[in-house]
């Protein structure tokens, strides 16, 4: 199989942990989409990393405001059948939703943000998503 098969099989949870595991823990942030200079929340820094720049931690770059972002839309499917919350992976990276929070962080304890959020992409791999 070549590459470009590949990347068209690539699933939601695949090319965002693709994505995702080269940042450094340190650059993932909660409760905003970008801090605009280098860091970004789960989100953020999927939306930025499929978008046509980048380099670019605008918010209106790294937000899914208008639309739900690809990696939402699955995150939120996947726990909803997993965990019968109905947040997404930005639950996991925020760890702070008072609905969700204890089947969630029971789920991905661990006190680093970027651990959770790879745990969580790690766990929606394995379930196909």
């Amino acid at each position: 199989m070549n590459s470009n098969n590949s990347i068209m099989e690539e699933t939601v949870a695949k090319k965002a942990l693709r994505l995702l595991e080269p940042i450094p823990s340190e650059n993932f942030i909660h409760g905003e989409f970008t801090n605009r200079k280098d860091k970004c929340c789960v989100i953020g820094h999927y939306q930025r990393l499929i978008s046509d720049d980048p380099s670019d931690y605008s918010r209106s770059n790294c937000a899914d405001e208008t639309a739900d972002s690809p990696l939402r839309i699955s995150s939120k499917e996947f726990l909803k059948k997993k965990l019968k919350v109905f947040d997404d992976i930005s639950t996991v990276n925020n760890d702070y939703n008072i609905f969700s929070y204890s089947k969630i962080m029971k789920k991905y304890s661990q006190k680093n943000r970027k651990r959770r959020v790879i745990a969580c992409l790690k766990d929606m791999i394995k379930a196909g998503y």
